[in-house]
């Protein structure tokens, strides 16, 4: 069942952010900060208008951390 939600958000969110964060699971605090800073850059770096894909990513990042946190619980 975890597996099986971790794959889903890992389909929604992009493969570069996950991947960046799955590889890096080491405190929970450390990956959300980390979720934050990478998805702001990638954001802003991937589209020009960085305000839609801004909100989205940061709003799928939040809620992959809290399933992250929940599955380590």
């Amino acid at each position: 069942e975890h597996a099986r939600t971790h794959t889903h958000t890992h389909t929604h969110v992009p493969t570069h952010i996950h991947t960046r964060t799955h590889t890096h699971v080491p405190s929970h605090m450390h990956t959300r900060t980390h979720i934050h800073r990478n998805a702001r850059a990638r954001a802003l770096t991937h589209t020009y208008p960085g305000t839609y894909a801004h909100t989205h990513i940061h709003e799928r990042a939040r809620t992959h951390t809290y399933l992250r946190t929940s599955i380590h619980a």
